[in-house]
């Protein structure tokens, strides 16, 4: 039926919205753990820079430095690892919303569709009729007896105020 169509239609429109929330909140989240090893990456940094200025004047063992620039190292490369992967991830998330969209704006004009055709159903009578809106004369009309398919033109209709030349 009619309604149970529009029904079905309502309910994978707010599933495709709720899986592009989803990929909305899965980029934002790659986004922020990149920032965050960001962060740990330079303040690992400025430790280093600290610790080279306090093995300079004696305060510490090279050992602790070397561990220091290990610890950097190691973060540099989980930095970049996660870079390539977030990007990846970035991009595959990307199409997901694209798609995620695309599907979206068909479930939309597949209910504005719907809601036209009600309109237009909602204004034949009870035989299945439907008046003209407008007054005036028949130009074309579309042969009787044959299906014709969707946005065929069926009939047109010259305003009646017009003047109409040759006829």
């Amino acid at each position: 039926s009619f309604d149970q169509q529009r029904a079905e239609i309502q309910s994978a429109l707010a599933k495709e919205r709720l899986v592009l929330e989803k990929i909305d909140n899965q980029l934002s989240g790659d986004e922020k753990e990149i920032r965050l090893i960001e962060i740990d990456l330079s303040q690992a940094e400025q430790k280093l820079k600290n610790m080279k200025v306090l093995f300079h004047s004696g305060a510490i063992p090279e050992s602790e430095l070397y561990d220091q620039e290990a610890a950097v190292e190691r973060l540099n490369i989980q930095w970049e690892m996660k870079q390539l992967m977030a990007e990846e991830a970035m991009l595959s998330r990307q199409i997901e919303r694209k798609e995620s969209l695309l599907v979206i704006t068909e479930l939309e004009a597949a209910l504005e569709q719907m809601d036209q055709g009600e309109h237009f159903y909602a204004q034949a009578d009870q035989d299945g009729v439907y008046n003209a809106a407008v007054s005036g004369m028949i130009t074309f009309a579309a042969p009787t007896g044959r299906i014709l398919p969707k946005d065929d033109t069926v009939l047109i209709i010259a305003d009646a105020n017009e003047e109409m030349e040759g006829l």
